[in-house]
């Protein structure tokens, strides 16, 4: 069976952020939340389309 959310224990040991910052971008309107059965959940689709939404570091290497 195909995953269809995640809770947020998963989504802080998956990323390594921490609750605060995950309601901190809930908060910003960058990650949304669900309510299912009294438990927060993220579905997958707006778990990767938040990390998708990361922005790339530019090497500090000189070419």
């Amino acid at each position: 069976m195909e995953r269809r959310f995640y809770v947020l224990k998963q989504i802080m040991e998956i990323t390594g952020f921490s609750r605060t910052h995950l309601y901190n971008e809930h908060s910003r309107g960058k990650l949304v939340f669900k309510k299912a059965g009294g438990r927060t959940v993220v579905m997958v689709e707006d778990f990767e389309r938040w990390i998708g939404s990361f922005h790339d570091v530019a090497s500090t290497k000189a070419a």
